[in-house]
């Protein structure tokens, strides 16, 4: 997310080591009825652990059940809506003001990872959600396209109206690099949240750029990135490096970043990284 300044780049904050951790818990319904309940949430911020019947601990009885506490417990009940306007929402909030924001899910697999945070045409998780709240807040407000350029050190340069009149005759990466519907031989049609940030500041414009990077195996991967075209090059994806920019912070160097003007455009973004997971 950019948003124009005087300067010719765009202000960059210092890091803040002190940014609060707040750690959410979502307990996934049983596959069965006949499951054995082995976590259970006992109020809105704790979860009681029961060790299974069945378990080597239980049978050597060393088996004891353990209380955890987090920011807030989601039951298996609770629905992507409630987690969204719990989690998502306050974070969507911050970056329109400025702030950084990051989501992190975590759990074993098959742990509901993935449906919490993509969700299903019909019943949307926390990404789309962001992206489109994100483009209801600042429909009036973005940018021309190509206003910001990336300098490819973790900023972003602004274009004058020269320079930008020169950038709309080349191709749009962001265009090049979209997949149509039949392309992904799937429905990408959603279901979309209608919520919108009231208090956007009308002073600054705002532009969206997307990159979707995977690491996996201690390498890191651009899964934006067009293959190759040389047939005396790898097809294969090439591993990242990670850099340090002037404010300490670490970024994906030569990472893909594509301008969106929507948050479908975004979605469609994701759809095609998907088609490149290594795991």
């Amino acid at each position: 997310m950019s948003s124009k300044s005087a300067n010719s780049k765009t202000p960059r904050k210092a890091r803040n080591d002190q940014d609060p951790i707040e750690v959410y818990c979502r307990i996934r319904s049983l596959p069965t009825h006949s499951a054995e309940i082995c976590a259970k949430a006992v109020s809105q911020t704790e979860v009681r652990l029961i060790p299974p019947q069945d378990s080597y601990a239980t049978k050597m009885n060393h088996a004891a059940e353990t209380s955890h506490s987090f920011e807030h417990v989601f039951d298996c009940d609770t629905n992507q809506v409630d987690i969204f306007n719990h989690v998502g929402l306050p974070l969507v909030e911050n970056v329109l003001h400025g702030k950084n924001g990051l989501i992190f899910a975590y759990g074993i697999t098959c742990s509901g990872k993935t449906y919490t945070m993509n969700g299903t045409a019909s019943d949307i998780g926390i990404l789309p959600r962001c992206l489109d709240v994100i483009f209801n807040s600042i429909g009036n407000y973005q940018a021309e396209q190509n206003t910001f350029i990336p300098d490819k050190t973790n900023g972003f340069e602004i274009q004058n109206s020269t320079q930008d009149s020169k950038n709309q005759k080349k191709p749009s990466l962001r265009i090049n690099t979209l997949k149509t519907q039949t392309d992904f031989g799937r429905d990408i049609k959603r279901v979309h949240d209608d919520t919108q940030i009231a208090n956007v500041d009308e002073d600054n414009v705002y532009s969206v750029f997307v990159s979707l990077i995977e690491i996996y195996n201690n390498y890191v991967y651009d899964l934006l990135e067009e293959p190759s075209t040389d047939i005396n090059k790898s097809k294969l994806p090439n591993s990242k490096i990670l850099r340090e920019d002037i404010n300490h912070n670490m970024f994906v160097s030569n990472c893909t970043e594509i301008e969106v003007r929507s948050a479908d455009e975004a979605y469609a973004l994701l759809l095609k990284g998907e088609d490149n997971f290594t795991s």
